[in-house]
């Protein structure tokens, strides 16, 4: 490493600090300058990539494959995750994500594969789809309170609880549900999580099924941001975005591709100097500023016109 005049002080820390936190490194060399350059240009372009990006531009997609055993589910990654992963820190949580997601112990290809474990509070909205006195279809469309309680004793994940809310004129609408529920997966890629419920009536003694309340609910933010993406989430998130989906991804790669120089300079220090070293001659040699100032010196120009005279 050739020497330096600005004081690297540990070089390896400076650039393990710069690749997990683009101008911490820097920063920790006393450069602050160049660590706020390289903290907002770095950090700002994978961000707004991940914003143009819905905030679900991840490297990691799940793929389905057969085997003895039955269905799998395999991580793919490829290139896109080399420069998604020199971003450091802030793309770590796709790491952490893709563990979380592949450790649920269900069928992740179908959409309803959850179950309710805990008691449910929830805002919601959705669809009331249930059949009138004359054999016709009625879709009401409603929003508000959904709260569930899990049957611990039921062998088939039955649930009972109510919802409280409006539809969409405004009146008041009261279900009780219960029965069997169908609800997405705990961690997913989207922000919202699916769910069909039974809507049931009292009648004669007898507890009846008069229709189904198909909603959603919202998902934590820590249960879908940067979850790995499904060969069908990714497909509808093309439709969504477009050509941005492309554009959003570019802008992460470039945000990697700016931090590996950023590590490198905290590394190694400036990589053109400081534009105050000697010249050097074609001999290798270091030239002076006499020998180096372009035209003849003062005296011979004076012999020079002494002897044109």
């Amino acid at each position: 490493m050739p020497e330096s005049r600005v004081d690297l002080r540990n070089p390896l820390v400076a650039a393990l600090l710069a690749y997990l936190v683009p101008g911490a490194g820097h920063l920790y060399q006393r450069r602050y300058f160049k660590a706020g350059l390289y903290s907002v240009c770095i950090l700002g372009t994978f961000f707004y990539g991940m914003q143009l990006g819905d905030w679900r531009i991840v490297p990691s997609r799940i793929t389905e494959t057969t085997s003895s055993n039955g269905k799998n589910r395999v991580v793919r990654t490829g290139l896109r995750h080399f420069g998604y992963a020199l971003n450091g820190l802030p793309a770590l949580p796709a790491t952490v994500q893709t563990y979380r997601y592949l450790r649920q112990d269900s069928d992740p290809f179908d959409p309803y594969y959850g179950s309710l474990q805990e008691p449910l509070s929830s805002d919601l909205i959705g669809v009331i789809r249930r059949t009138n006195d004359e054999g016709g279809d009625v879709n009401l469309r409603i929003q508000g309170q959904i709260k569930l309680e899990p049957d611990k004793d039921s062998e088939f994940g039955n649930v009972s609880g109510t919802f409280q809310g409006v539809d969409n004129d405004g009146k008041p609408v009261s279900l009780v549900l219960a029965g069997t529920i169908e609800i997405g997966p705990e961690f997913h890629s989207k922000p919202r999580r699916s769910l069909i419920c039974r809507i049931v009536e009292d009648a004669d003694g007898e507890r009846t099924t008069v229709g189904y309340l198909e909603a959603s609910i919202p998902r934590g933010f820590f249960n879908w941001f940067q979850m790995p993406l499904e060969k069908t989430d990714l497909e509808q998130l093309h439709g969504e975005l477009g050509k941005h989906f492309e554009v959003a991804e570019i802008f992460m790669w470039i945000a990697g591709l700016l931090n590996l120089l950023a590590i490198w300079d905290a590394f190694e220090g400036p990589a053109y100097g400081y534009g105050d070293e000697p010249e050097e001659s074609s001999d290798g040699k270091a030239v002076t500023d006499e020998e180096s100032t372009d035209g003849p010196k003062p005296e011979e120009v004076v012999v020079a016109a002494s002897a044109a005279g």
